[in-house]
């Protein structure tokens, strides 16, 4: 697993891409609740966000982000240009839930995921449902995300089933 993590970004190009999309990721993580609530701003909002909050924001950004780079990784560099539909549409779920469990987990108060999910066009009774579950929802989001690496390494090394 480690050999395919260091093959993909050991490429200068695919280490970029894994930058800047690791970057992109957590200034949408911070940014979009600032911006969704009246009267945010980003020094409040890094005073009422616990420092492990901001871990968990950072390291989920960087998982999606290797993910995303990985998956064009075994598109550009290993020329699969087709997958099955059931490849294509696992991926993109994976991709979805984990980016919007992200931003789930980014906000820090009952006001900020109002705002948030109202702007994904939620309802706010569910939004406040799901607040009670947000670090189950996290971690759901992190095992997909791992998941999905896993199988992406095993793409890499070549070593993946014939369906994948």
């Amino acid at each position: 697993m480690f050999k395919s993590l260091k093959t993909v970004l050991s490429n200068k190009r695919y280490f970029l891409v894994w930058l800047v999309l690791s970057l992109v990721f957590l200034f949408i993580y911070i940014v979009l609740p600032i911006n969704l609530t009246p009267g945010n701003t980003l020094d409040f909002f890094l005073r009422i966000t616990p420092l492990w909050q901001l871990f968990v924001l950072s390291s989920l950004a960087m998982i999606i982000a290797l993910m995303i780079t990985m998956q064009l990784y075994v598109r550009g560099v290993l020329n699969v240009k087709k997958g099955t539909t059931k490849t294509v549409a696992v991926g993109i779920f994976t991709s979805l839930s984990s980016a919007v469990s992200g931003l789930f987990s980014s906000v820090t108060c009952s006001s900020c995921v109002a705002g948030l999910f109202a702007f994904l066009g939620v309802g706010s009774s569910f939004t406040f449902l799901l607040l009670q579950y947000q670090w189950e929802i996290s971690a759901i989001s992190f095992i997909l995300a791992f998941t999905s690496i896993y199988y992406s390494t095993k793409r890499i090394a070549g070593k993946a089933c014939e369906f994948c």
